[in-house]
């Protein structure tokens, strides 16, 4: 009878030590791979599908992850798994060419362009320039609002369009321009991290004292 408490005892104690380990590294695992999202606001003129717009306010709105960025000589490159656009008069849309937001803190500018074609020939959707925040961003953090002069794509090439689920986009001239990136409240994957630390200790303390 006591043995096989015993080894019922220690099975136990295994699946506890498994599950505890997973949850620790589930947690470890979420808080070095994080969503970010980058919204470029505006006001601004240009053609969205059939519908032109002119003076009009819109939103791009990018989900990427910050695993995924990548240092492209000196330069950030966040590949973009969806982006929408929201044109006041127009509503939303979502790009259905791949996307990518860079960062070339050089210059002290972000971009928001298509990725079909990168390095060579991409085309920019909208570019912010000249703002002394952006020297020393790496695009794996939040940051803004931040305001600044803006430029959207003033000459579409026809053998890359921008397409969207409402037509081919051209962002002409803005004004108005805003950058921000936002991440997620991190505490409950602190939480995850912290249940699985408390379990792998306790199922090492019973290990040592069985009961």
């Amino acid at each position: 009878m006591n043995a096989r408490l015993n080894d019922s005892h220690a099975r136990l104690l295994r699946s506890t030590l498994a599950l505890a380990l997973l949850i620790c590294f589930s947690g470890i695992k979420a808080a070095q791979a994080l969503p970010i999202t980058y919204t470029f606001s505006g006001v601004g003129n240009g053609r969205l599908g059939t519908s032109t717009f002119s003076g009009s306010s819109f939103v791009i709105s990018c989900a990427a992850d910050t695993s995924q960025i990548v240092d492209a000589r000196g330069s950030f490159v966040a590949p973009v798994s969806v982006a929408t656009i929201f044109v006041q008069g127009l509503g939303m849309a979502t790009f259905t060419t791949p996307t990518m937001v860079t960062l070339n803190p050089f210059g002290s500018f972000v971009t928001f362009a298509t990725s079909t074609y990168f390095p060579m020939n991409y085309v920019p959707i909208f570019s912010e320039f000249n703002n002394a925040a952006l020297a020393s961003y790496n695009l794996a953090t939040a940051i803004g609002p931040i305001s600044g002069p803006a430029s959207g794509t003033s000459n579409p090439n026809l053998n890359n369009p921008i397409v969207t689920s409402a037509g081919n986009l051209s962002l002409q001239t803005i004004s108005a321009a805003s950058f921000q990136a936002s991440v997620p409240d991190q505490s409950s994957t602190l939480i995850l991290l912290g249940v699985g630390l408390v379990a792998i200790r306790f199922t090492l303390r019973t290990i040592k004292n069985p009961i």
